[in-house]
């Protein structure tokens, strides 16, 4: 309480060799922040769990942004995000998942991605895409059984390599992989409402989804879904005469923010040019409502159901509507739409 606001600001100083090495490695300013969120989080385990989990999202947001900036490489950013949206799954909500599944869908994953870098012999492997189909079948799935677990990671990263059309993969993989073993067994599942329902939740999830769309020139995909599908839900509730609460509460679903904002807007598998993107994204909220809220036989999944038949329709839109594909690369930006780079067979993948 003595120092004055001069020293409040004063970057920490390594007190030991350690400490040293780790300000070399990773930089005055990253160190820094470093050392202040240690500080933070031993004040925070000592303050109620909602301000807690304000202080988790904010940071995963503060850190992801700050990778992005110093790889250049957006899929960094997600691979971040989704990492801090698995650590508070398994430490602050309920539901966790068992760490062997955890283990069968992350190693699982990078080893077949690998495998199948041999067998097609792409020149370079690159961990980065199992790394997000799985982290993201870690998120929203759950088995009963190893082997159907082991079977989920067969079907998402074959699916990559053994459906393309066009060059390129037609499913988003976690999706493709979720739906089929929902159709073949009863022993995986998705439990939509894990993530909890609150609003302040909802809008973390959605600014850090947000982050990363933007950050890849694809975020009207999310926007333009989100806004179809909420749409049609209030209409519905109209059309019932029922509260307005009730959509709002089915908006805040983790998993439907999740679905938006990382599956759905995946660039590789979205139509290449705008005008397709917003007619896909427009497309699968449409269907997404007609599955989940018919009255013959409704799907409590259907927005998963949504995206696998809206991904055939992709092909299509690219024959008609020409842009140039996306391709991963440093510095992803708007300007992907005005280049046209070479496609190297590491990057198709």
């Amino acid at each position: 309480q003595g120092l004055g606001p001069s020293n409040q600001h004063r970057p920490s100083i390594p007190s030991c060799p350690l400490d040293i090495a780790a300000q070399n490695l990773l930089g005055d300013k990253f160190y820094n922040f470093l050392d202040f969120m240690v500080k933070k989080c031993i004040k925070t385990l000592r303050t109620s769990p909602a301000d807690r989990h304000i202080f988790y999202m904010t940071t995963f947001a503060k850190l992801s942004a700050m990778i992005t900036r110093a790889q250049n490489d957006p899929r960094h950013t997600q691979i971040a995000i989704l990492c801090g949206l698995l650590l508070y799954q398994q430490t602050q909500l309920s539901g966790s998942q068992h760490l062997a599944y955890l283990g069968i869908f992350v190693f699982g994953a990078v080893i077949l991605q690998g495998l199948f870098t041999l067998l097609f012999r792409i020149p370079r492997f690159d961990p980065r895409s199992p790394l997000i189909s799985s982290l993201s079948l870690c998120l929203l799935a759950r088995c009963d059984s190893y082997l159907f677990a082991g079977l989920l990671v067969v079907i998402t990263i074959g699916s990559k390599f053994l459906i393309r059309i066009q060059n390129a993969h037609v499913f988003n993989p976690t999706n493709l992989g979720i739906v089929a073993l929902l159709l073949l067994s009863d022993q995986v599942w998705i439990a939509p409402g894990q993530w909890g329902s609150g609003i302040l939740l909802a809008g973390l999830l959605a600014s850090l989804g947000l982050l990363v769309g933007s950050q890849t020139a694809r975020s009207d995909v999310p926007l333009i879904f989100l806004g179809t599908y909420s749409g049609g839900l209030f209409l519905l509730a109209l059309y019932l005469g029922d509260p307005w609460s009730i959509p709002f509460r089915r908006l805040q679903s983790g998993s439907l923010l999740i679905f938006t904002f990382f599956m759905i807007s995946d660039p590789k598998t979205i139509p290449n040019a705008r005008a397709a993107r917003i007619a896909f994204a427009s497309g699968v909220a449409l269907l997404a409502l007609l599955l989940q809220y018919n009255w013959i036989d409704p799907l409590t999944n259907g927005l998963f159901y949504a995206l696998t038949l809206g991904s055939l329709s992709v092909p299509l839109f690219n024959h008609f509507f020409k842009a140039t594909p996306y391709q991963w690369k440093p510095n992803s930006g708007p300007h992907h739409e005005k280049t046209t780079p070479r496609l190297t067979p590491a990057a198709q993948h």
